[in-house]
């Protein structure tokens, strides 16, 4: 019998992940969203976004040439691990959760600056967790039925009908954080985080490396002459139904 563990994807929605964040037991944080079209993304436009952001969490499609791009980006930044070891990560092997991946990650990686529930299931996890190596960080969470839960219930609050858990999805979340002053990305599919290196400003370090992504997709698929359509204003491989999406998670107050 197959252990394989399958979570139904999350939508990419400020409202769904500003619910999931509810239902793990924090007060007071919420998601604004924003396309993340290169227009969108230079720091006249950023100046707009309301202040403070502890993360953003993006969405970009898995595309093959995107991949190779971003693997070779990231390998060159690979940090020491006793520097990777500030950075809270965890590993993904629940197909279809790297929405909520991309959220505990938020999250975890600004916990002394949230307010928890008493009974929330986001402090109750990070406590038996905050020790852990990635692996077992995953291995935990996959028998977490109460983070289980608030996955089911946030997925199924979106503004489309959610997929099957077993559905495979082409679209995938990874998240931006500031930690001793530098950039990081987290992506459970990785074995520890990326460090994006020194940074003072998370919105404006995170618009340089997404615009990078977007570019490289723009570009491939220019020099290769293949037929292209439109999606967020860059021109993309037909073939791949492609999009690119940006949610800021701040405090509610300010958004």
């Amino acid at each position: 019998m197959s252990s394989k563990v399958a979570w139904t994807p999350l939508e990419s929605n400020p409202e769904v992940m500003t619910k999931m964040v509810r239902n793990l037991g924090v007060v007071g944080i919420k998601g604004q969203d924003d396309s993340a079209r290169p227009l969108g993304l230079d720091d006249e436009l950023l100046a707009f976004v309301p202040q403070p952001v502890l993360s953003v969490i993006f969405l970009y499609p898995l595309e093959a040439k995107l991949e190779t791009y971003r693997e070779k980006l990231l390998q060159e930044h690979r940090p020491p691990a006793d520097e990777s070891k500030k950075v809270w990560h965890t590993k993904q092997t629940i197909s279809n959760a790297c929405g909520t991946i991309a959220v505990l990650h938020s999250l975890a990686n600004n916990a002394a600056r949230l307010e928890f529930e008493a009974d929330s299931a986001l402090k109750a996890y990070l406590d038996k967790t905050w020790e852990a190596s990635p692996e077992e960080r995953d291995q935990l969470l996959k028998v977490n039925e109460e983070i289980a839960n608030a996955h089911k219930t946030s997925a199924q609050g979106g503004q489309t009908t959610a997929p099957n858990p077993t559905d495979d999805v082409y679209l995938h979340f990874v998240s931006f954080v500031m930690v001793d002053g530098k950039l990081w990305e987290l992506d459970g599919r990785l074995s520890g985080p990326a460090c994006h290196g020194p940074c003072d400003d998370l919105l404006k370090g995170t618009a340089k490396v997404v615009t990078s992504y977007i570019e490289a997709m723009k570009n491939n698929a220019s020099e290769e002459g293949q037929e292209e359509t439109s999606t967020n204003g860059v021109k993309l491989d037909k073939s791949a139904e492609l999009q690119f999406s940006m949610i800021y998670v701040g405090k509610a107050a300010d958004f």
